[in-house]
């Protein structure tokens, strides 16, 4: 369910956007980006491959080390047959997106400036946008990212709650 500030913030960004055309990018450069409807189509596929999602986050859990700022999956996981070439590099650009979106963050003020953090790794929802890029590639990690940066780790929590390894770091670090 879509809340009444995102909504506005989402209309007010439309009207932005139409007043300024001229600094809009132009229309062969859109054709390139996917459209609106289309990331919508491979949420709806994600919603109806939880289990799948679940299950991949618990595989690549094997695979996978951190270092405390990314996850790195060991290229093993393609050679046992769980993820293709393919997707193994779609879960390498997730990396990408990962490294800009805690570049953002440490850009902004903390929410709980004077108050004892509590702080989980989260390995976890690396992990989970890593299997979200490897099922229905990084277009939807990218949104998932973007939201997070646009609207903060709480509102993005509300958001994306309903993927479980995404709601349990949301959990974890008290944003639901």
């Amino acid at each position: 369910m879509v809340s009444r500030k995102l909504t506005k913030s989402i209309a007010t960004l439309m009207l932005s956007v139409t007043l300024f055309g001229s600094l809009a990018p132009s229309i062969s450069a859109m054709a390139n980006t996917p459209s609106e409807q289309q990331i919508e189509y491979q949420l709806t596929i994600l919603d109806n491959h939880q289990e799948d999602l679940n299950n991949l986050v618990s595989q690549m859990e094997q695979y996978s080390y951190y270092d405390g700022e990314t996850v790195h999956l060991d290229h093993k996981i393609v050679d046992d047959g769980i993820l293709t070439e393919k997707q193994y590099q779609e879960t390498k650009k997730v990396d990408k997106l990962w490294k800009k979106f805690i570049d953002y963050q440490r850009t902004l003020p903390s929410e709980n400036t004077g108050k004892r953090q509590k702080r989980a790794l989260p390995a976890l929802l690396i992990l989970a946008l890593k299997a979200v890029g490897a099922i229905v590639g990084t277009v939807v990690v990218e949104r998932i990212t973007n939201d997070f940066m646009t609207w903060g780790l709480k509102e993005g929590c509300k958001a994306y709650k309903k993927y479980a390894p995404i709601k349990s770091f949301c959990k974890a670090n008290g944003y639901i």
